[in-house]
């Protein structure tokens, strides 16, 4: 029998195999011994004869297949058995999980959808942009309104302390113009807040609305993921690609009432005691009323009588 000489193997004896062929083990130097088939030695394949069987299992599971029968070629080998099991038990497992009949047949397991492509040919990425900046103005002119009336409260502190403040009072007027620009620095704040959580809230009810087309899309192509195109993803191969048929059923959809945002008010801190300036209030008490009355009564009585 004639030996490759690269392999460097010498005759150890002979057994039989499990398909009750004549199988030569053949020990490389320096290495463990390796059962060959005399069938597949001849035919310089040069693999187990356990593995004969692989041109029956489809092309995608191969690769799993080999390594369980490779494996079970092992079993008898102790120190293969301790030495490869587990790493070759995982990668099997691995490779099965990925052995799918879609993917035997050649059909996509992924679809890939552009959100912003969506977004701009439907209008929804102008009503987001609309309706953020309508929030954003509004919130503007409550900070306006709140560092006005901040303002008046200060003028009014001003005016009572005159033109020759006293140390003390001035002191003081400083400390509450600090105090208001502090309040108009926490209400910015608030304020930003409050438009960045509402845009996101735009973007998340947009991404609801397309989520179930995307889903009966996928659903008819038989695809089970479907993924968005953006920066994480290098490249997709355009038939995966379900942009235009997401559109299309979008507009095919009956238009949806759109309900008007509720745009929360920037809630400023409570003012310190000192700059709340007492207003003259505009409704007259019932007493001091009927007092009026009764006075203009008599005058109306004195003049006629």
């Amino acid at each position: 029998m004639d030996v490759v000489p690269e392999y460097n193997y010498r005759d150890t004896g002979s057994v039989g195999c499990r398909y009750n062929q004549r199988c030569c083990v053949w020990r490389p130097v320096g290495g463990w011994p390796v059962d060959r088939c005399s069938k597949c030695f001849f035919s310089h394949t040069w693999r187990p004869h356990t593995l004969g069987y692989l041109e029956t299992v489809p092309p995608g599971c191969r690769a799993a297949v080999g390594l369980i029968g490779w494996l079970q070629f092992c079993r008898h080998r102790e120190i293969c058995m301790k030495t490869f099991r587990n790493p070759i038990l995982l990668v099997s497992a691995l490779l099965l999980a990925a052995c799918d009949p879609a993917a035997l047949q050649g059909g996509p397991d992924v679809a890939v959808l552009d959100l912003a492509a969506v977004a701009k040919a439907t209008g929804q990425e102008d009503e987001i942009r609309i309706q953020a900046e309508e929030a954003r103005n509004e919130l503007t002119k409550q900070l306006q309104q709140l560092a006005a009336s901040l303002e008046e409260q200060l003028k009014a502190e001003r005016d009572k302390i005159g033109i020759n403040p006293s140390e003390t009072d001035a002191q003081r007027l400083q400390g509450l113009s600090i105090q208001a620009q502090q309040q108009i620095n926490a209400a910015q704040a608030q304020a930003q807040a409050q438009a960045s959580l509402l845009e996101q809230q735009l973007v998340n009810d947009y991404r609801d609305k397309v989520e179930p087309l995307a889903k009966d899309i996928a659903s008819e192509l038989g695809v089970s993921i479907v993924v968005t195109a953006d920066a994480n993803v290098v490249w997709f191969d355009p038939a995966v690609d379900i942009t235009d048929e997401v559109i299309a059923a979008w507009r095919a959809a009956p238009a949806e009432e759109d309900v008007p945002e509720v745009i929360p008010e920037v809630a400023p801190e409570a003012a310190p005691e000192a700059e709340q300036v007492e207003e003259p209030s505009a409704v007259i008490p019932d007493e001091q009323a009927a007092g009026e009355e009764n006075s203009a009564a008599e005058e109306v009585a004195e003049e006629t009588g």
